[in-house]
């Protein structure tokens, strides 16, 4: 299981009854989630459910929106969510 805020990834993790792993990590960052898979694969641990809970939206004019806030959103709700192990 991975999260952006550590006090609610730990609350998860101790609530599932088994052998869950919680790594904080931010879906929007291609590292975080380049370390997800590579802790998996050094610890022999294998991913059995995906399910991306992600997702912001923000209104801004068209003329307004900006690079920073377009990759933001972007990061999130696309990239994140299609990026495999590299």
């Amino acid at each position: 299981m991975t999260g952006r805020r550590q006090a609610e990834l730990d609350t998860a993790v101790a609530q599932i009854d088994g052998n869950a792993v919680g790594l904080f990590g931010d879906i929007s960052s291609l590292d975080d989630l380049d370390t997800l898979y590579a802790r998996t694969k050094a610890e022999r641990r294998r991913i059995d459910v995906l399910f991306a809970n992600a997702a912001l939206g923000e209104f801004v004019p068209l003329g307004e929106i900006s690079p920073e806030h377009f990759d933001h959103t972007f990061n999130v709700n696309v990239r994140g969510t299609s990026h495999g192990p590299a």
